[in-house]
């Protein structure tokens, strides 16, 4: 039995979604650095499909991995459903805000070398460099999965 909470309208169109309740135990990379074309910002679901086509075990994308690996219909959210999140944190509670490590990933990507990461300590979709806005694809980040309401 997984602990999930409701995000009313987080997912894509306004769709509810499901949020696992604490963060997967551990830092994931998100991926090879390889252009994926995971570049849907509003719906992670498209980005865990072009990702699994790529690599049907994802163990080369291990943040993805995670999340499937908590069953079926679960996904890393894409980048306007983790700023969702980011905007319910109150709400759905448990997300790390400290500076030094509450990163989260998306499913977003930028470019073969980068994906877009949220931080929970100030809400920015940026990367370490703090430049553009994404992040190098083999740093150890947080994950909070996601799954859509049926």
């Amino acid at each position: 039995l997984q602990v999930v909470k409701l995000c009313a309208g987080c997912g894509p169109g306004g769709l509810n979604l499901w949020v696992a309740a604490r963060d997967a135990p551990g830092d994931f990379a998100w991926g090879l650095e390889v252009e994926t074309n995971a570049t849907n910002t509003n719906d992670g679901m498209i980005n865990m499909n072009t990702i699994k086509a790529l690599d049907a075990s994802l163990n080369s994308y291990p943040a993805f991995k995670t999340c499937n690996d908590m069953g079926n219909g679960w996904y890393l959210p894409s980048l306007n459903e983790l700023d969702a999140l980011y905007n319910s944190r109150n709400t759905l509670g448990h997300f790390s805000e400290d500076y030094y490590d509450g990163d989260y990933w998306t499913s977003t990507e930028k470019n073969m070398n980068q994906s877009w990461y949220q931080g929970f300590y100030d809400g920015i979709q940026h990367d370490y460099g703090y430049n553009n806005g994404h992040g190098d694809k083999y740093f150890q980040l947080r994950v909070r999965c996601v799954r859509r309401v049926e």
